[in-house]
């Protein structure tokens, strides 16, 4: 397993890790620290980029980019179970790099890579959509959510600067 990037569920303490493989593995924090692995779900070729949402009203969500199908595939667990599966996948624009969730509203933010834009989906609803489509700087590589304020901050690449969008 070749890890891209990790994110841990506020709700269960779960492990969330995205691997080059195109999975998702889950892991549990073992009593002496060390990762058990749960499950691995199968999300496409290739996942870079995965975010937990944080709002404890609604039903926890993990969000994961797949870059080589300019997706973003929400996970969700099966009633009263462990068991995540894959419940819809977002189309949003070339080569999503990385993926955030605002604690505020639940709005999930993607940097697509190749397309120089920022996608905003409305991670609150039934079916996921893209609700707008922002321009940034070259090559979008992260993006964050600010807790407090929902500010959401993207880095550029090839551009060396931060875009800043009022959230």
């Amino acid at each position: 397993m070749r890890a891209a990037r990790a994110a841990v569920n506020p709700q269960d303490g779960n492990v969330l890790v995205a691997c080059n493989s195109g999975t998702v593995a889950v892991f549990i924090v073992g009593r002496n620290g060390t990762l058990d692995m749960l499950q691995s779900v199968q999300i496409g070729q290739r996942v870079s980029g995965v975010a937990v949402n944080e709002l404890p009203s609604y039903l926890t969500y993990v969000y994961v980019t797949n870059p080589e199908a300019n997706t973003v595939s929400r996970l969700k667990p099966l009633n009263g179970t462990t068991d995540w599966f894959v419940s819809n996948s977002t189309p949003v624009g070339a080569a999503p790099s990385a993926v955030a969730v605002s604690r505020l509203t639940g709005t999930v933010y993607t940097a697509n890579a190749n397309s120089n834009t920022v996608s905003v989906i409305n991670g609150t609803a039934i079916t996921p959509t893209v609700t707008a489509t922002i321009p940034v700087g070259s090559h979008p590589s992260a993006v964050a959510v600010n807790p407090v304020t929902g500010t959401i901050y993207v880095t550029n690449a090839n551009s060396n600067t931060v875009s800043v969008i009022n959230g």
